[in-house]
């Protein structure tokens, strides 16, 4: 990673300033995880239920700044919002189908990535096309679910001597968790009237983190709270405890071994300025 980056400062320096060229514009597209929860495609922005109601949109909308180094090459800014749903019940996996988990996520994004189009699609020119790739790395905040947990006595009990005297509630928060993703992807571009170029494109994020599906607690994601005295009853320790692990390991669903994807598709549109192209050799 450090070596792109590196790869990357040395080719913008290596141009002329007066070869520099700008585009900015707008991301418009759908989003859908790849995790263990739902279905298991790896490219779905259709829309989903997350019940049995209405189906959610799976939006995903953001501001591109691209910097073109030459004819066939652009360092590009991404700033990107995201809301994705996956449900079991739409999963084809009878495992998953009969769980029934669902989820719903959103999360911000922040990349930089290097942009190589196979055609001279960045010179002065009325209309031009291309098909181009990316790779490159950036930042993205999701929520992340914390879990308050409260052992108390059913009301009217005084002496607890069995599970049953007291009761375990539990209350769910999302808290914003910051990791790290490596987004790659490939896509089409059509340049017209010299300065706008549409393109559609599909961006991949792996990422570092088994938790966009809500699916993966751990034990730091709780907090205890129990009643003054409770825990002095015989046997009663115990009994909490057991609930405790019980709750965590409830919410460890699927394969921990592979971490979550999420993936971009859609469409962008910019609009170049700045002087006429000079790029360097």
């Amino acid at each position: 990673m450090r070596g792109f980056f590196v790869f990357i400062f040395i080719t913008i320096f290596a141009c002329n300033l007066q070869a520099q060229k700008h585009e900015v514009g707008l991301f418009l597209g759908g989003a859908n995880g790849i995790t263990d929860v739902g279905r298991t495609d790896f490219i779905n922005p259709l829309p989903k239920s997350f019940d049995k109601g209405e189906p959610t949109i799976p939006i995903a909308i953001g501001a591109i700044y691209r910097f073109n180094l030459n004819p066939q090459q652009s360092l590009r800014l991404n700033l990107d919002y995201s809301r994705f749903i996956d449900n079991d019940k739409l999963a084809a996996e009878d495992y998953r189908y009969d769980r029934g988990a669902k989820y719903s996520q959103s999360l911000f994004e922040a990349s930089v990535v290097f942009e190589y189009n196979f055609f001279p699609i960045n010179a002065e020119q009325e209309r031009g096309h291309s098909p181009y790739i990316f790779a490159g790395g950036g930042v993205f905040g999701y929520n992340h679910p914390e879990y308050k947990v409260t052992h108390q006595l059913h009301d009217g009990s005084t002496a607890p001597t069995s599970a049953q005297d007291f009761e375990t509630l539990i209350e769910k928060s999302n808290k914003t968790k910051i990791s790290y993703t490596v987004p790659f992807g490939a896509g089409y571009k059509y340049k017209f009237r010299w300065n706008w170029i549409v393109a559609a494109e599909v961006g991949v994020r792996p990422t570092m983190v088994d938790d966009l599906d809500m699916a993966f607690a751990q034990p730091e994601d709780f907090s205890y709270v129990i009643e003054p005295g409770l825990e002095t009853y015989n046997g009663i320790s115990q009994e909490i405890q057991k609930r405790n692990d019980e709750l965590i390991i409830g919410r460890q669903l699927g394969d921990h071994s592979n971490n979550d994807w999420y993936v971009f598709t859609g469409l962008t549109l910019t609009y170049t300025f700045g002087r006429p192209a000079c790029f360097c050799d």
